[in-house]
């Protein structure tokens, strides 16, 4: 027999995009990168918490980090089904709360509240040392919490209204997770657009349509991104940086750079300057 639901601490990041029909609190214990749910694409950092409705498509990528940095990316992973709700919820005013709430996921949930975070946290480590009946208590005490939390923001504007499996032809998730995970190689559009069988033109207005950018906009935010890793972390000089991070020509990187610097800073904080100007 086994138990209702699970939640599971400091699990490292190794899923591909995917989707389920339990619900999912996701925590980010360590670590920092890019969070695909549904239609979109938001940073991720540790300390952020993300409530991901049944059957939506969801991926956590550390994204341009080196394998060893990939592996401090660890979250802690609470799922549960339907199944521990009544059929007839929204029916009840003692669950309109959960119930609300449950709704709004289907939009996934990303809570702002560092206090509520903390709270549900330590709920959450409580939760494997309660038995019986006391631990889905538990999990009812952590949603009741959840929904009359208002500081919090729907991360897609559409919800997903059926479990449906994920399709890796799907256009935007398929060209958003092969750009993650291959943006060192070089791409052409042609080649992409024939994996997912769509004209380049088409798939250029579908991408942006979806994701607010363009196709190659998003392949070099993946490599500014490395490339800002890099010039911190390593030794290499401005040259080798561009071409590692998957750029084969200087002066374009030197240009795309300068365009996505002061997002750059705002996410990564400012390179050492005196460090990259004895590098040049």
């Amino acid at each position: 027999m086994g138990q209702a639901f699970s939640c599971e601490v400091e699990v490292p990041f190794t899923q591909p995009l995917h989707c389920h029909e339990e619900y999912e609190l996701f925590y980010v214990s360590s670590g920092q990168g890019e969070e695909f749910v549904g239609d979109t694409v938001r940073k991720y950092t540790a300390g952020d918490m993300t409530l991901i409705g049944s059957g939506i498509p969801h991926l956590h990528s550390p994204g341009c980090y080196s394998e060893s940095v990939s592996l401090q990316n660890s979250c802690w992973l609470l799922r549960f089904p339907r199944s521990l709700f009544p059929e007839r919820m929204q029916e009840i005013e003692e669950y309109a709360v959960i119930q609300s709430l449950l709704s709004d996921s289907r939009c996934g949930i990303r809570f702002r509240s560092q206090k509520t975070i903390f709270r549900v946290q330590k709920m959450m480590q409580r939760l494997n040392g309660r038995n019986g009946i006391d631990r889905i208590i538990g999990l009812y005490e952590i949603l009741n919490l959840l929904g009359r939390q208002g500081d919090r923001e729907l991360l897609s504007p559409e919800k997903f209204t059926e479990s449906v499996p994920v399709s890796w032809r799907d256009p935007v998730d398929w060209v958003s997770l092969y750009l993650t995970q291959n943006f060192k190689d070089p791409v052409t559009l042609e080649t992409i657009a024939r994996q997912v069988g769509l004209h380049p033109a088409s798939l250029c207005r579908y991408f942006k349509k979806r994701t607010g950018q363009t196709v190659f906009e998003f392949l070099n935010g993946c490599r500014v991104r490395c490339a800002c890793r890099m010039l911190v972390r390593s030794d290499l000089t401005i040259s080798q940086v561009a071409f590692e991070s998957g750029f084969n020509n200087l002066s374009y990187f030197n240009r795309v750079f300068k365009k996505s610097v002061e997002l750059q800073y705002m996410i990564f904080g400012k390179p050492d300057t005196a460090r990259n100007e004895k590098k040049s």
